[in-house]
């Protein structure tokens, strides 16, 4: 038997398989890859969230931590 391999983001935040999660599971990952809520000023909690935030625009300081943390 295979040990169990972690994926991880660029940051090394951990992955969880598309089979052991659900998808509000999958926004508190994004959050945190985007920089957290400091980051994003706002709670992204559901679908709605989320089409808001796209509609509103990212914050600027979202590009930033972007960039300043993700290996090139």
């Amino acid at each position: 038997m295979k040990p169990a391999v972690t994926r991880t983001t660029p940051m090394g935040i951990p992955l969880q398989s598309s089979t052991a999660t659900n998808e509000s599971a999958k926004f508190p990952q994004t959050v945190m890859f985007l920089g957290g809520e400091e980051v994003m000023k706002r709670k992204i909690e559901t679908k709605l969230d989320v089409h808001a935030l796209i509609m509103e625009g990212f914050p600027d300081a979202v590009m930033t931590y972007l960039v300043q943390n993700i290996p090139e």
